[in-house]
């Protein structure tokens, strides 16, 4: 359903160390540089499908890259990240990672037709 929606849209996986400092490391190092970065926490914010979609909408039109990052099972290191990235929380519920990301799949199509006006209730 992405597809349709011809959002540039880019999933990557970045094989972890193990240990949440080093895959910590490993995303600052990566994405420090970048101004939208949004980390997916446990503890992170709390919103409902229309702010998400307000959250996110600036990349639909004009094609900013937006930065969703889900950890590896052994969590963040909160403390070595830079203070622009955002903690944001799919639920308070905990998920599997399989399941995370379907429902951050799902959030994003939603989003984009909240974005649009256009029905996504079926």
């Amino acid at each position: 359903l992405l597809a349709k929606t011809k959002i540039p849209f880019e999933v990557r996986t970045l094989k972890g160390k193990d240990n949440k400092v080093a895959d910590t490391a490993l995303i600052v190092e990566k994405y420090q540089h970048e101004s939208h970065v949004f980390i997916l926490a446990e503890n992170g914010a709390q919103m409902d499908s229309d702010q998400f979609s307000q959250l996110i909408a600036p990349t639909f039109d004009s094609h900013t890259p937006y930065y969703l990052i889900m950890g590896g099972p052994f969590g963040w290191h909160y403390e070595s990240m830079p203070k622009h990235f955002k903690l944001l929380s799919l639920s308070p519920l905990t998920f599997p990672h399989e399941l995370a990301y379907v429902v951050l799949l799902e959030q994003l199509f939603r989003a984009f037709k909240i974005a649009k006006g256009q029905e996504y209730h079926y």
